[in-house]
């Protein structure tokens, strides 16, 4: 199995540049940009909307800034998914491994640090000459604090005969569960 970690770096822009500030204050000029996958259960109830709001003022509105996002896709490690019991209500044992191999981290903050220098081109001018960026750690600090898995698993099934351990047929028909379950 792969899946692909993520993180990126926020950098203060110069008066006048559209950001996603709108779409984070839940703007309506912000648009429909974004989504999300599952509710953060410690901010459900009216106090936990409280220090939401509390933690995004002291966190987003203090400065204007521009996200560039980097994407690990061809990472060194590789993890798996294994059913975890003949039970199909039991979900699997799912372990990406993210960051299990030595080079991972290194090739992982050369994107970060390309960042820095992409952000000093003319190209990206709308980015304030040495304006101030989300973090002051070193890069792999950073990544180790900030990545995030991108929900793009791949290669968890495999088609062999039968005999050989496959997950499923030809057909997609699983081996290991009844057929009305699959």
């Amino acid at each position: 199995m792969q899946d692909n970690l993520m993180t990126g770096l926020g950098f203060e822009v110069i008066d006048g540049v559209v950001t996603g500030d709108p779409l984070l204050r839940q703007e309506p000029e912000g648009g429909m940009q974004s989504h999300a996958f599952m509710l953060v259960l410690d901010f459900a109830d009216a106090e936990g909307r409280k220090r939401r709001a509390e933690l995004l003022k002291a966190q987003i509105y203090n400065y204007r800034n521009m996200l560039v996002s980097v994407v690990a896709r061809v990472d060194p490690s590789r993890g798996f998914t294994h059913t975890s019991s003949s039970n199909i209500d039991d979900g699997p044992h799912i372990d990406p491994r993210f960051l299990s191999h030595p080079a991972d981290l290194k090739i992982f903050s050369r994107h970060i640090q390309t960042l820095e220098t992409l952000r000093q081109t003319k190209e990206l001018s709308a980015f304030k000459h040495n304006g101030k960026r989300n973090h002051s750690k070193p890069f792999h600090i950073y990544i180790l604090d900030t990545a995030t898995t991108e929900y793009h698993s791949c290669g968890t099934t495999a088609m062999l005969p039968r005999e050989k351990g496959d997950a499923v047929d030809e057909k997609l028909i699983t081996h290991t569960v009844p057929i009305a379950c699959a």
